[in-house]
């Protein structure tokens, strides 16, 4: 929400404005009658409704009785608003009026003319002072002091406004947006304000008949502090006084600063105890899952490491028995085959039991073929053949050779 407080100051009374969001909220109008100016701008601004919080910002507008406008020539050829304002402020005797009274000079709104031409303005510096002395005493500070004749094409339609300012008649012709010509006329007696109507802005119409008399105020509050033509005072710090309110503001937000430094290690200590904790719980997590991973992994392992010693271990009792067909010598047959983890026994029948011995130990697949038992003579048809038992053991898989390998 902008709230802003615009001060219209005369050389016979000082008018009031509060704007709220463009909209006049509040006005009053109190007359110096002997008073100081100081005195009637405090009294005017105690009974605006302003509130604490946000504070308004206040500019003032002086009339032509204590306010000089006026378009300078010869000015150098310069663009800084500064190093303008300088110039003028060095030779303000040489642009305005003294009459004894020192004078505040303003920067230099350039016309746009390519000569060095523009319009500055001088406020009496007692005014001024005034001014922030009667802002100063209600908390309020003082944004900028502007001459009336150039806020009041902001309240006023037209392009042409008179105003009166006790025995002062000015008078303003703009050229657009710009102003054209400044008149500025002392009648020597107070002049008829009433001879003086003109034409308010429709925010000033709703205060009646004679809004137009708060054009100045209005136009103060709807200036820009950034124009040219307005002086801003300095602000200074030790100048202001310190209200209560302020002391009992500043002491809770020490108190508030000193409990934050206190708490906020034990705080910051606090909140990433707990996230560590919550990384440590999921570390923990993932530490079950990897250990379960590696549990079921070395289960696996085992099975495959069994399945494969079978795998190596393993005899194919087919190639035993074709191994042990081609071994036996001619006339001689297998009559029984036991094989065992160890070994095995068979049965065969031979013409001779040593041939067939000899011719077994030549099997890559047994080692150590042995006799058990007693060999008996037995005739096979018409044909006498020896009947033996003989033992034998299972050969180391590294004895195999390659080619029986690849036929196992």
């Amino acid at each position: 929400m902008n709230v802003r407080l615009g001060l219209g100051l005369s050389s016979n009374g000082v008018r009031a404005v509060v704007v709220r969001d463009g909209r006049v909220q509040w006005a009053a109008e109190l007359s110096l009658d002997g008073r100081t100016i100081g005195t009637t701008v405090s009294e005017v601004i105690a009974g605006a409704p302003l509130g604490r919080w946000p504070r308004p910002r206040v500019v003032a507008a002086v009339g032509p009785a204590h306010a000089q406008l006026r378009r300078l020539e010869g000015l150098p050829l310069i663009t800084g608003n500064a190093a303008l304002a300088r110039v003028v402020a060095e030779s303000a005797g040489r642009f305005f009026l003294r009459n004894g009274v020192p004078l505040i000079t303003t920067g230099v709104r350039k016309d746009g003319t390519p000569n060095g031409e523009g319009w500055a303005a001088a406020i009496e510096k007692p005014v001024v002072s005034a001014l922030e002395s009667a802002c100063r005493a209600r908390g309020l500070r003082l944004a900028a002091v502007l001459p009336t004749m150039c806020v009041l094409p902001l309240a006023l339609r037209g392009d042409t406004h008179t105003w009166l300012d006790g025995d002062v008649r000015a008078q303003l012709i703009m050229n657009g947006n710009t102003i054209g010509v400044i008149r500025r006329r002392i009648e020597g007696t107070e002049c008829n304000a009433a001879a003086v109507s003109p034409e308010p802005i429709p925010a000033l119409g709703s205060l009646g008949t004679d809004g137009w008399r708060f054009a100045d105020a209005y136009g103060a509050a709807a200036a820009s502090i950034r124009d040219p033509l307005a002086y801003r005072p300095t602000r200074v710090a030790s100048a202001a006084p310190v209200l209560r309110w302020r002391l009992a503001v500043a002491a809770v937000v020490c108190a508030a600063g000193v409990a934050a430094a206190l708490l906020a290690p034990a705080l910051v200590a606090r909140r990433t105890a707990a996230r560590a904790s919550a990384a440590l719980a999921a570390l923990a997590r993932q530490r079950d899952a990897a250990a379960t991973a590696q549990a079921d992994l070395a289960r696996v392992s085992d099975a495959l490491g069994e399945v494969a010693a079978f795998d190596r271990d393993r005899r194919s009792a087919t190639l035993l028995v074709r191994d042990l067909a081609r071994a036996l010598p001619t006339g001689a047959a297998l009559v029984a085959l036991r094989t065992d983890s160890a070994g095995g026994t068979l049965v065969a029948l031979a013409p001779r039991a040593a041939l067939l011995l000899g011719r077994l130990e030549r099997v890559s697949a047994i080692t150590t073929p042995t006799f058990v038992g007693p060999v008996t003579r037995e005739v096979a048809g018409s044909t006498e053949v020896d009947r033996v038992t003989i033992r034998y053991r299972w050969a180391a898989p590294s004895a195999v050779p390659a080619t029986a390998a690849r036929r196992r």
